[in-house]
């Protein structure tokens, strides 16, 4: 008899602390970043009023990638292939490499969801319908683009929580078993 896959697993409390302390250093990094640029700004003598829409557009930026990529990685660690304490170090980065590809996917379609929704809306403006097309391709890849550049900057940052968990796992007995979708 094959065995139901439900989404009634156990240990989705370890994967969202995990997948939260991700998220917290994540956006411990933009926004040091933001700082960082604009602290840099009086040298490029950046005008007074380009502050706060730098501002809104970092926080944007890091709820549009980071927030995506943890919940990508949340479902995995939790759902798809959770990390447990009997398996070898190989097994679990293997694990967590699929967790960031995971959030990778989810912060593209995320970006491409937002791209389509402000396309859509700007097609209500007079005289962008012309160039409509061609600034949804470039917006497109430029979202790709950021995306690429969000896993490259949280992929440590993945990889160490993950390492993290295990080896916390390993110090904790489980009475239950831990099974994802991929260990069916």
């Amino acid at each position: 008899m094959p065995r139901r896959v439900g989404i009634r697993r156990r240990g989705g409390v370890v994967a969202l602390v995990t997948s939260a302390g991700i998220f917290l250093a994540g956006v411990l990094q933009q926004v040091l970043q933001s700082l960082i640029a604009l602290a840099v700004a009086p040298a490029m003598r950046l005008p007074a009023e380009v502050v706060p829409a730098y501002l809104e557009r970092a926080a944007l930026a890091s709820l549009s990638g980071v927030l995506p990529l943890c919940l990508g990685v949340f479902l995995c660690l939790w759902q798809l292939a959770p990390v447990a304490a009997e398996l070898r170090l190989a097994h679990v980065l293997t694990r967590i490499l699929l967790a960031a590809a995971v959030g990778a996917v989810a912060v593209v379609l995320v970006g491409l969801v937002i791209v389509l929704v402000s396309a859509a809306l700007a097609l209500g403006d007079r005289g962008s319908g012309q160039f409509a097309l061609t600034a949804v391709a470039q917006d497109a890849i430029s979202t790709i683009q950021r995306a690429g550049s969000t896993i490259i900057d949280a992929l440590p940052l993945i990889v160490l929580g993950g390492v993290l968990q295990w080896v916390w796992l390993r110090d904790r007995e489980r009475d239950y078993p831990v099974e994802g979708m991929i260990d069916l």
